[in-house]
């Protein structure tokens, strides 16, 4: 074949993980004969309706991905884009979902899921690990649009949570796109709103764990402590805790599985020690008192604020 068509063909393929796709290899100059000769040799594999997989290439999520993508010619989206972010976080894609805008020709692939939508400006997409994807934003938004279907409302909330703490997105970023969006009608507008609003009253926690511990208090009466405080010595930082009542010196910690390991538990002592040493009470709970047994903590809790209050009383 003629080396200027090899050399536009591999040009193509390397932009995109090394798949190409049947029209993208003709546009190329390849003929349809030496496409089905390749295809006939093993050289590679048709996947999907059109997308030709090198034989060299081993499987993998995000060559699946990929081929989703240009079967249809959509981004990865929803769940999918969530992985993308968080592969560490978030359980693999299954199925895969990927976004096309509607009115294309080919709407459905044997790969994946796809969502159709009318609208996806190109400030809604991005690259993730050389796939196009939805923005940080537009993943929300669309995550948002499954619940409570499929996706639970606890769990969008904790994947707002990732997305912010990780510096994908801001709370007052989302704030602005919520508003943005809230005219066009999009799919999970009040989803996020109301997750934005939770946290804008409880404060930004930074797992669901904490964000339990403060609904368990809430309805307890007792009132909500300040997330994420900065305990400090001579101006010095010594710790930050999830939770703490400041003005009677009472700190909260609630360990998940991050807590986990010798380092951080090492670590969690170490600062749970200084913090007694200044002078506060320090009250740390795991997920299964936090969970199984949150009568414990809302008493231990009431109990400190009051012998703090007391105190309080007394000196005055």
């Amino acid at each position: 074949m003629d080396p200027m068509i090899e050399r536009a063909i591999a040009e193509r393929a390397s932009s995109q993980l090394g798949l190409l796709t049947r029209s993208q290899a003709r546009s190329a100059g390849m003929s349809a004969k030496s496409i089905r000769h390749r295809l006939d040799s093993g050289a590679w594999r048709l996947v999907g309706n059109s997308v030709l997989w090198p034989a060299v290439l081993a499987d993998g999520v995000h060559l699946r991905i990929m081929a989703a993508c240009l079967d249809v010619g959509g981004v990865a989206s929803h769940r999918t884009a969530a992985w993308l972010d968080a592969p560490e976080r978030v359980p693999p894609p299954d199925p895969l979902e990927v976004l096309l805008r509607k009115g294309g020709s080919v709407r459905t692939t044997p790969l994946a899921r796809t969502h159709l939508t009318t609208s996806l400006p190109e400030d809604d997409v991005r690259t993730v690990a050389g796939i196009p994807t939805t923005s940080a934003a537009r993943t929300l938004l669309g995550l948002a649009g499954l619940v409570p279907a499929e996706i639970s409302y606890s769990s969008f909330t904790g994947s707002v949570e990732e997305a912010v703490r990780a510096g994908r997105a801001s709370d007052r970023w989302l704030w602005w796109l919520l508003e943005e969006r809230r005219c066009r009608g999009r799919d999970g507008v009040r989803v996020l709103e109301s997750v934005l609003a939770e946290r804008a009253r409880l404060g930004p926690t930074e797992s669901w764990l904490e964000r339990e511990a403060l609904r368990v208090l809430e309805a307890a009466g007792l009132p909500l402590p300040t997330v994420q405080h900065v305990v400090r010595r001579q101006g010095a930082f010594v710790s930050r805790v999830d939770l703490a009542y400041v003005a009677e010196r009472v700190l909260i910690e609630v360990e998940g599985k991050d807590h986990d390991g010798h380092v951080q538990r090492a670590v969690d002592a170490h600062q749970r020690n200084q913090g007694q040493l200044l002078g506060h009470t320090v009250l740390t709970y795991t997920y299964e008192q936090v969970v199984r047994s949150p009568h414990v903590l809302v008493a231990e809790v009431r109990e400190a604020l009051h012998l703090a209050w007391s105190r309080r009383v007394a000196a005055a």
